[in-house]
């Protein structure tokens, strides 16, 4: 267990004082055994964060910023980019196949301006302006799936866009990262870099640059 703090008040004599002294040594040994609730919720967030990154990018973010932003406007747009990619003809989006229900769904919601709950189609954001300016670059939509939720990736304007497409709740990773109807997100700033690199090596193996 934990040390305790000296009672206020009292002043320990020498032989107590070398006592504490031996407990307070020992004690620095061996670690404390007492995880709270909020620690416990800590742990968890932040091993579901390092997973959520290792799965996409095989690394670790390099910051988290937590920002604010108008609710209803910024989840309609997001919204938005999910619907347009899935009914959108053309072998650029044929990777987003969001089926009869999520296209009904998000036709509704943004015909009728409602911007559903933060459980809907819920979408983490990873700034890729850390060191370059990006904001010209998109990638075609890839499709990906994770503890049997569809995921949709979506590259523009300098940001990553993380969809999570599913009936069922998501995962920690996206209930937390998501925009709430508060307006707080949780933004990682990622190195660019690691999503970058494999266009290079590709286009030095077609020997383009």
């Amino acid at each position: 267990t934990c040390p305790a703090p000296p009672a206020p008040g009292r002043k320990p004599t020498t032989a107590n004082r070398h006592t504490k002294n031996k407990q307070t040594q020992n004690n620095a040994r061996r670690p404390c055994s007492v995880i709270t609730p909020r620690l416990r919720s800590l742990i968890q967030k932040r091993a579901a964060i390092g997973n959520l990154i290792r799965q996409q990018y095989g690394g670790d973010s390099i910051e988290i910023r937590k920002v604010l932003a108008d609710y209803k406007q910024l989840k309609l747009f997001q919204l938005s980019i999910l619907w347009r990619a899935g009914v959108a003809k053309g072998s650029f989006f044929k990777e987003v196949d969001l089926g009869e229900f999520h296209e009904t769904k998000l036709r509704t919601l943004l015909n009728t301006e409602t911007p559903g709950s933060a459980m809907d189609y819920p979408c983490v954001m990873f700034d890729l302006r850390h060191q370059r300016n990006l904001e010209g670059w998109i990638e075609q939509p890839a499709k990906s799936k994770h503890d049997g939720q569809r995921n949709y990736k979506f590259i523009l304007g300098g940001y990553v866009l993380l969809f999570t497409v599913s009936k069922q709740q998501p995962r920690i990773s996206a209930r937390e990262f998501c925009l709430k109807p508060s307006g707080e997100m949780m933004i990682l700033i990622e190195d660019e870099a690691k999503i970058l690199r494999p266009w290079i090596r590709a286009l030095r193996r077609a020997r383009r640059i």
